[in-house]
């Protein structure tokens, strides 16, 4: 009695097996097992070499120039605006008012205007002073004047202009940018005040996360629009120097950065008025003072015996004032 009983078991247990799995066991003869291999992933692309060049980092000129006054109402030049010639608008400014593009420039007419109630001024002069000053060149004294301007574009601190020199310098400064491309160079410029703007050269957009003024150097990321590429790198731009050995100018044009020639005469074109840059080499003497002429003289008297000026150009950072005097030596 109990063989069958064992044989009933096993057969109901076999069949419980096959009842709880037969749909797995039909679908390994209906469809063979098939394996699924993961895709291999792709390449990233690799980025293009970063051509952005750094080539200069100077202060931005100043657009006044003092050109005489009466009193203490100073006139001043707007470098923007010429009436042709090589001459520009002449305003008469008051001290403490400020003033406004005119709407329409007319050659030969002031170029601005006073400011009325609800206008957005450019300019204001805050101080101006007349004095005399020993002329280290020619001996006497003459009168030079100095204006203390808040330039509102540039919305910074206000700065110094003197009739002293044929230019003066901002707070600001122009960063410029060289690609080459192709056989030929795209360049941009960018004032300090705009560097949170991102520009774009070609399909690259490039934004400037830091600028290191005393290294010269910017930390700038580059973004490719088409993969959306993203490489930032470190640039360093190159110190402007004055070369050592010089050529007579060209052109009557003078380099903004030599401020002040000095009374040497011309011997290779007697009837121009700018002296020829003589070809001898170039020694450098720095002054610094709370003042143009403070730090102009400081840096005069340590020219040695067989020396004589040739050009200077000043600076200033905070509250002091640098002068950067060249002088040549020998025959």
């Amino acid at each position: 009695m109990r063989t069958p009983f064992a044989i009933v078991a096993v057969v109901f247990f076999v069949f419980s097996i096959v009842y709880t799995y037969w749909d797995d066991l039909v679908s390994l003869f209906k469809d063979p097992p098939s394996i699924v291999l993961s895709p291999e992933p792709e390449p990233e692309p690799e980025p293009e070499p970063f051509k952005l060049v750094f080539a200069s980092l100077m202060q931005e000129p100043s657009r006044y120039k003092i050109d005489g006054w009466i009193g203490e109402t100073p006139y001043l030049l707007d470098l923007k605006n010429s009436t042709g010639n090589g001459k520009y608008a002449r305003n008469r400014i008051e001290v403490g008012i400020p003033y406004v593009e005119v709407e329409k420039f007319i050659p030969n007419r002031p170029s601005l205007r006073k400011s009325t109630e609800g206008e957005s001024p450019i300019l204001l002069v805050e101080l101006f002073k007349v004095e005399n000053v020993k002329n280290e060149i020619k001996g006497g004294t003459k009168k030079v004047g100095t204006a203390k301007i808040f330039d509102y574009p540039l919305r910074k601190e206000a700065y110094e202009i003197s009739s002293l020199t044929k230019f003066s310098l901002t707070p600001d400064y122009i960063l410029k940018f060289d690609l080459t491309k192709s056989y030929r160079t795209e360049s941009v410029k960018i004032s300090s005040r705009e560097l949170n703007k991102p520009f774009t050269i070609g399909y690259m957009k490039y934004h400037i996360s830091n600028l290191d003024y005393d290294k010269r150097s910017v930390s700038i990321r580059r973004t490719n629009s088409e993969n959306g590429l993203i490489v930032e790198r470190n640039l360093t731009a190159p110190k402007t120097v004055l070369p050592l050995k010089g050529e007579e100018p060209k052109s009557r044009k003078v380099n903004p950065r030599i401020i002040n020639y000095s009374s040497q005469p011309n011997t290779k074109n007697p009837k121009s008025s700018i002296p020829a840059i003589p070809k001898k080499d170039y020694v450098t003497y720095f002054g610094k003072g709370t003042s143009q002429q403070e730090a102009y003289n400081e840096a005069r008297k340590q020219i040695k015996g067989g020396q004589s000026q040739h050009s200077y150009r000043f600076r200033k950072t905070g509250a002091t004032w640098t002068c950067t005097l060249y002088a040549v030596t020998g025959k």
